[in-house]
C-alpha cells in the first residue's frame, strides 16, 4: 500500500468518472475501462485509486 501526495485535484468531469468507476469496483464489476485522450490524468486516477484500495489495476497505453 502506498499513500499519493499530489498538489492535483480532480476537476471537470474527473470526479463524476471517478465517482462512477469507483461504484462499479465496489458492485464487484471484474473489468472498466477508463478512456480519455492524452494528458487526461488518467494515470493520475489510477494512483489515486491504488491509494485507497487493496485491488490491483492496470493501465494500458496504445
Amino acid at each position: 500500500m502506498f499513500k499519493l501526495h499530489s498538489e492535483y485535484k480532480p476537476t471537470g468531469d474527473q470526479p463524476q468518472a471517478i465517482e462512477y468507476l469507483s461504484n462499479g469496483i465496489k458492485e464487484g464489476k471484474k473489468f472498466q475501462t477508463l478512456l480519455g485522450v492524452t494528458g487526461s490524468r488518467k494515470n493520475f486516477y489510477n494512483g489515486k485509486y491504488n491509494s485507497e484500495s487493496s485491488k490491483a489495476n492496470i493501465s494500458i497505453s496504445t
